[in-house]
């Protein structure tokens, strides 16, 4: 028998059966379509999860703070100080890509009527340039202290007298141009809180500290209502801000900083965190349970 006659008799006998025809044709359709939109349903939703787990942090970076940590028995041990030897050392381990040095420091930032709590972190080069430019351009390493400002950052100015938050009670962002507009920083937060409260109980009066004129550098890209790992925070070259404050205070202790048992300063200022950039993801765990170690 040739093709062409088995060809008519299955189109025959399925023109002869209809429903049956239409109703497996119309199941075969709805089976296929039903596995095509599951498969991109699924990838669409594991491309979403990647995207929102990148937003807040690479999953091939380790953070490491500084801070106490305890032995065997159970006794606490000296504390771990993050600093340029520690760098180095973590630089040298395998899979190890790049060290990025965090340092951070919390001031109170002025602008005409209005003033706001932020954290300043400063970072290598290398760290500022994974941050998206809207306005301006990334604090450069010629060691000028400029202050690069998150996209959600003026949400969380207040009018100082009413005590009052333009964005969280009104929904209307603080008249300020962070690219124009002057900004003055006091990072002896101590001292303006003394300052402020020294003629209250009649006692002795303490002298406010010195506000200090910051340009901006540039603003991140965002929305002031699409919040992220990093669009409330300020960031500006790392060498600048350690500059800085060792010219605010000079041989003081920076607040945020460890001290010497006597309570004086060292002579360097430590890291608040290292971000560890690691070669692939599968060597993420390994690492991390060294340093933990």
């Amino acid at each position: 028998m040739k093709f062409s006659d088995l060809l008519l008799m299955s189109i025959t006998n399925l023109w002869k059966r209809k429903l049956r025809t239409v109703l497996t044709v119309l199941g075969v359709v709805i089976g296929i379509t039903s596995i095509v939109v599951m498969v991109a349903l699924g990838n669409g939703l594991k491309e979403s999860m990647m995207e929102n787990i990148s937003s807040y942090s690479s999953i091939t970076q380790i953070e490491v703070s500084s801070g106490q940590s305890w032995n065997s028995s159970g006794t606490q041990t000296e504390e771990r100080l993050l600093n340029d030897e520690l760098v180095n050392t973590l630089k040298s381990m395998e899979h190890v890509v790049d060290v990025y040095p965090q340092l951070n420091v919390s001031v109170i930032a002025k602008s005409g009527k209005y003033m706001s709590y932020m954290d300043i972190t400063g970072m290598t080069q290398e760290g500022l340039a994974s941050l998206p430019i809207a306005d301006g351009a990334l604090p450069s390493a010629n060691g000028e202290f400029k202050l690069f400002y998150g996209s959600s950052v003026l949400t969380n100015f207040y009018e100082e007298k009413t005590n009052t938050y333009p964005y969280w009670e009104k929904n209307e962002l603080p008249q300020i141009d962070l690219m124009k507009t002057p900004m003055f920083v006091i990072f002896d937060t101590d001292a303006y809180w003394s300052a402020g409260n020294s003629g209250d109980s009649g006692g002795t009066t303490v002298k406010p500290p010195k506000k200090y004129l910051v340009e901006a550098s540039g603003i991140m890209a965002g929305k002031p209502d699409e919040w992220t790992n990093n669009s409330s925070s300020v960031f500006c070259d790392i060498n600048a801000l350690k500059s800085q404050l060792k010219r605010v205070f000079k041989k003081k202790a920076v607040p945020g900083q460890p001290t010497r048992k006597n309570g004086k300063p060292y002579n360097e200022l430590f890291y608040t965190r290292l971000v560890v950039q690691v070669d692939q993801m599968e060597n993420v765990q390994e690492r991390t349970k060294m340093l933990q170690d």
